[in-house]
């Protein structure tokens, strides 16, 4: 079973998909190095991802009750000295 004989084409035609019967050069070490870019790219994400999408929490930005009753906390010294 099989498509057919290949016939002739026209060579100035270019396609995104290869044209006709596209078979590249590289294909293999393309297909393994976009793989291997993904492949990093979600371990990357899977690991670095929830730090970098987490909300970074400051003491101006929040109005604590509990810092309120702190002096220190009012004055802006909260260093540990």
């Amino acid at each position: 079973m099989s498509a057919g004989k290949r016939y002739p084409f026209p060579k100035h035609v270019w396609a995104t998909t290869g044209g006709w019967w596209p078979n590249p050069k590289n294909w293999q070490r393309n297909t393994i190095g976009v793989t291997a870019s993904l492949v990093g790219g979600g371990i990357f994400l899977l690991f670095f991802g929830p730090q970098m999408m987490e909300p970074k929490l400051s003491l101006e930005s929040r109005d604590l009750l509990s810092l309120k009753f702190n002096e220190a906390a009012r004055q802006g010294r909260l260093s540990k000295e």
